[in-house]
């Protein structure tokens, strides 16, 4: 029977193989692997060391992917029996919930980067509502989890044990979802915020388009104190708690953070981005 880390790597090289849209025959001609073991690599009858996982992402053209490199660094951690400490785990089933439950119920500081989309915890209701329907829930599901981004925004955001820090890019704020009386509240809401926080416990900041930077994230993440980050891809969630991958992440967080204004200049930028749209809304009336 193969160990939960060596399972974990056979899905995701499934997942890594359904994301570049090959068949298992053209891997392997890709690869110079014999599909027969690239089959067997990926229904877990076989554990690839990290050179062929290298080689297989290479085949895949999805080298610089973030999930590609949680299965080397997976392939690396099996073979030094550490493979505990890399995740990667298809988004949204129980298994990656839990595990994220885990991680967030136990953090004293959760800090949040996003370059696509609000955050989580400052979503408003109708924005939470088109994330999800955008994913493809609906009915019964979709509103179970709608009441579960409410009640955990509005219980961490009250919690007096609890620091957050949310950094933002501009770009994610200019994203026009659904409509633009949507964007507007949500935006309103989230100026709001930034002025008032929580008693100094809740800090947003803005990165804005202006500021330049060699920095270059692909990714959202989330840093959870200085023991966890949880990496979001659009086919898996990755889960890291190796001290060497955490800290590049705390670093990584900072240098963001360096970058994003707070308080009362944070609101300020919101509020331009709302106004932007406001004034496409009174367009569209006219």
């Amino acid at each position: 029977m193969s160990s939960p880390g060596h399972a974990d790597l056979a899905h995701t090289l499934r997942m890594l193989v359904a994301e570049s849209g090959l068949l298992p025959a053209e891997v392997a001609r890709r690869s110079g692997i014999s599909e027969a073991t690239v089959s067997r690599y990926l229904n877990g009858r076989i554990r690839p060391s990290p050179d062929k996982v290298g080689v297989l992402v290479e085949a895949l053209g999805l080298r610089d992917s973030d999930t590609a490199a949680g299965a080397i660094r997976l392939a690396e951690d099996l073979r030094s029996g550490a493979a505990s400490r890399v995740v990667v785990l298809r988004s949204g089933t129980a298994t990656s919930q839990r595990r994220y439950a885990e991680i967030d119920s136990a953090a004293e500081h959760v800090a949040t980067f996003t370059c696509t989309l609000v955050p989580g915890l400052l979503q408003t209701e109708r924005y939470a509502r088109a994330v999800f329907t955008a994913g493809g829930q609906t009915g019964d599901v979709l509103e179970a989890n709608l009441r579960d981004r409410l009640s955990v925004r509005q219980r961490r955001l009250a919690d007096p044990a609890l620091r957050v820090t949310q950094v933002i890019t501009e770009g994610a704020l200019i994203w026009h979802v659904d409509s633009l009386d949507l964007m507007v509240e949500q935006l309103d809401y989230l100026a709001t915020l930034c002025r008032t926080g929580s008693e100094g416990r809740v800090r947003i900041g803005i990165i804005p388009s202006s500021q330049p930077t060699d920095l270059f994230p692909r990714t959202d993440f989330d840093v959870y104190d200085d023991h966890a980050v949880i990496v979001g891809t659009d086919f898996g969630t990755c889960f890291l708690d190796r001290p060497h991958d955490v800290a590049g992440y705390v670093e990584r967080f900072r240098r963001l953070t360096d970058l994003a204004v707070f308080g009362d200049g944070a609101a300020a930028d919101v509020e331009r981005i709302a106004e932007r749209f406001t004034a496409m809304t009174a367009a569209d009336t006219t």
